[in-house]
């Protein structure tokens, strides 16, 4: 519950300025003039409404708000009267969702509600102060108090008809036709009046033999197909199957049968990042600030960091990670979610708490779908026109990256309790588990990179993870300290031009996400300043993960030329210690020039080869195998051309390859692009000069120490860590896994050739 200050700030946050760079009005205002037009003309439509569907804190009321400056909009919101939710309940919710004493009642309340709405509205010239009128709560008492007069003598018309529909339909065209010269009718096929319905779940709850939304929708359908009257109906916790179910699950059999479409909902509403200025970013250090912070995301966040563009102040920071606490949980208090979940954590919460750090790819016709887009912050990225299918995402969101790891190392809550729900999920095939080593591999680091601020003592008004670290802080964290010293000596290698020990290079990374190109510098340098990782597209070339990294110091202006990465390449091979070919995977495929990001790197990077399936737990440095004869001479160029200039020098990347490309082959002195004619030597040379590869074996504390729990930890034990991580790792619906042994020899039987069977 928000408390009064907290009201005012929200309040003053919804009636922000609408930004709108993507012309979303428009099309959300096309979008439903399109449907009417349909519904009039080609006569396939059950009745004229939509459903505005997305998840929370993306705008649909404010959208709706915006809508009603041009097309005459009736809002009702029907959110409980107790709710500190904004904005609030309308004083005609109790009406329309009165106690009715039968259907007749029930559906000739919402005739005359929509007749009398219609009427009303010809009072007002102005759509904006039509909408003002009947939302504001100092005036919408009054202006909802003549309506429901207005309601109560149609009512008694419509209750004195014959209960058939048809009748009731003539009735309410006749009331129509009394207003034919009035602005409600409508001949260019387009919205005169919207009613829209918020927070309307409670219109689908079910205590009788029928929902009031059956009933609401039945009215709509009654009405005067020329009176240019629209509904949409929204609500942040419905399913989308609520207000527009499968064909084959709604209870209108005239739908059912197939004799009548539902119109598609309205979902793509694009403003996340809309209130994102890199122009506050001048320093690394800067993207720190609650400022900057708080500007990625869906609007909600911003908004209620800065309510207005004066100097108005906001909700702290810390507040703000709350409530997106709450809102990863359902709902309800993280407090009171806790106490009531804490021991039993439901496969929903424990997606809904990882999806916005570890990159998850939910199955668009499982049933988690539309729950995690209803109740738990995911965005919902396309329905298919049946609505079976859902296909959902999770963007990045430091503040739900923030809200995610603050719940997954909360000590009153055991991580391994969310591993094996996610477990579940696998096993049920509701979540995509083609690429379960990744998904372990991801974890993993997000283990190793919270454990170094959960040492911290930070202020609880303070963001705790989203900070930068160092490389070598993090390789600690992540890394047994046998395999950590493989490397130990070259992260305390100065970096040629920077001053800096490469071990000294920051990285930030507080969740993952999937990407579908290869990222350049510029791309590195954006997601290091908004804290998150690449999963790599599909069939990416040798690497799979990538995380930025700055070699350079935290109070400089970002510059790309200083941006390395870290390299990772992720193996579940069960049946080989190391892999297939893996010296070359390990290091020549391992790197940019292999990866397409750049051929020839300026600046040291960290090449780690994750084994996760090896029955051997170990690690080395693969490079100390491989023979170097050949390069040997080239290797020397590069070392001469790089001390020839001095530790501070402040060479451009550009610059300084020049000059290396020149010492390298004479032949291209004039050459005017730095990467002309790079041949496979060059890279190479390139390579094994700035590469620092690790290969890593094995899935436990003995290789890495983000395994191992404090010997203080009571609620968990290293064997049974590792033992989740190892189930993640193998966890898929494969029929033959996880249950009777006997019964998987059925089962190989059942489908030959599929499964190798011992003779």
């Amino acid at each position: 519950m928000f408390n009064r200050e907290e009201m005012e700030i929200v309040r003053m946050a919804f009636d922000r300025e609408f930004q709108d760079p993507s012309d979303l009005l428009k099309r959300f205002k096309d979008f439903i003039n399109e449907c009417l037009y349909n519904y009039r003309k080609t006569g396939n439509y059950y009745a004229p409404y939509t459903t505005l569907i997305q998840a929370s804190g993306v705008g649909k009321s404010k959208l709706l708000k915006k809508t009603a400056e041009d097309i005459r909009t009736i809002y009702c919101c029907f959110r409980d009267q107790n709710s500190s939710g904004y904005p609030p309940r309308s004083y005609i919710a109790d009406v329309l969702l009165s106690k009715f004493r039968d259907e007749n009642d029930a559906l000739s309340t919402y005739l005359a509600y929509f007749c009398a709405c219609a009427r009303k509205s010809q009072e007002f010239k102005d759509s904006k102060e039509w909408f003002e009128e009947h939302t504001s709560e100092d005036l919408q008492e009054v202006f909802w108090k003549d309506v429901e007069r207005r309601m109560n003598d149609i009512k008694k018309i419509l209750l004195d008809e014959p209960k058939e529909d048809e009748k009731k339909a003539k009735a309410v065209k006749e009331y129509f036709d009394k207003m034919k010269n009035e602005n409600i009718l409508t001949q260019d096929n387009t919205v005169r009046c919207l009613f829209a319905f918020d927070e309307a779940r409670i219109l689908v709850d079910q205590s009788g033999n029928e929902s009031l939304f059956y009933y609401l929708r039945l009215a709509l359908k009654l009405l005067p197909e020329d009176a240019g009257i629209f509904a949409v109906f929204t609500d942040t916790t419905s399913n989308i199957s609520n207000f527009s179910p499968a064909s084959t699950y709604d209870r209108s059999q005239r739908i059912s049968s197939g004799r009548f479409q539902l119109f598609k909902p309205f979902y793509l509403i694009d403003t996340i990042d809309i209130n994102a200025d890199l122009k506050k970013v001048s320093t690394l250090k800067d993207s720190e600030h609650p400022q900057c912070f708080f500007m990625y995301g869906r609007p909600l966040w911003s908004s209620l960091m800065s309510p207005s563009l004066g100097d108005t102040k906001g909700f702290v920071p810390h507040s703000i990670i709350n409530l997106a606490m709450d809102k990863l949980v359902g709902g309800m208090t993280y407090t009171s979610w806790k106490k009531k979940h804490k021991n039993r954590i439901s496969i929903v919460e424990a997606l809904a708490i990882l999806g916005p750090r570890l990159c998850i790819d939910i199955v668009p016709q499982s049933e988690y779908a539309p729950s995690l887009v209803s109740n738990f912050m995911r965005y919902c990225i396309n329905i298919s026109d049946d609505r079976k299918n859902i296909t959902t995402s999770m963007s990045t969101e430091p503040v739900l990256a923030e809200a995610s790891a603050q719940i997954m190392n909360d000590p009153d809550i055991k991580l391994i309790e969310i591993i094996n729900e996610l477990i579940s999920s696998l096993q049920d095939g509701g979540v995509e588990g083609e690429y379960r080593g990744e998904l372990v591999a991801r974890l993993l680091l997000l283990k190793a990179w919270d454990d170094v601020y959960k040492k911290l003592d930070t202020p609880s008004t303070r963001i705790h993870y989203s900070r930068f670290m160092t490389l070598s802080d993090f390789l600690k964290s992540l890394l047994a300290e046998n395999a950590y010293d493989k490397i130990s000596s070259r992260l305390q290698e100065r970096v040629t031009f920077t001053g800096t020990e490469f071990g000294q290079a920051y990285i930030k990374f507080t969740h993952f996400i999937s990407i579908t190109y290869t990222p350049d510098r510029k791309d590195l340098l954006n997601a290091l300043i908004r804290g998150v990782a690449f999963s790599c597209k599909r069939y990416q070339k040798g690497v799979d993960i990538i995380i930025p990294m700055y070699i350079g110091t935290l109070n400089e202006e970002p510059n790309e030329d200083r941006i390395s990465y870290i390299l990772i390449q992720v193996k579940n091979l069960t049946k080989y210690v190391k892999g297939g070919g893996y010296l070359k995977s390990a290091t020549n495929d391992l790197s940019p020039a292999s990866a397409d990001i750049e051929n020839l790197p300026h600046m040291p990077f960290l090449s780690l080869y994750m084994q996760l399936g090896s029955s051997k737990e170990f690690s080395e440095d693969p490079s100390r195998i491989i023979e170097t004869k050949r390069a040997g001479s080239r290797k020397r160029k590069l070392e001469e051309a790089l001390n020839d200039y001095s530790i501070d020098c402040n060479d451009t990347r550009d610059g300084f390859l020049k000059r290396i490309r020149t010492k390298l082959n004479e032949d291209v002195k004039n050459s005017k692009s730095v990467v002309d004619n790079v041949s496979d030597a060059d890279t190479k040379v390139f390579r094994k000069y700035f590469q620092v590869p690790l290969a890593i074996f094995g899935l436990s504390s003995e290789v890495y120490s983000c395994l191992k729990q404090a010997a203080t930890s009571t609620s968990v034990n290293n064997g049974d860590l590792e033992r989740s991580f190892k189930q993640l790792s193998t966890a898929w619906v494969d029929p033959t896994l996880g249950g009777d042994l006997k019964n998987a020899e059925v089962i190989k039987r059942m489908i030959p050739m599929e499964y190798k069977i011992e003779e």
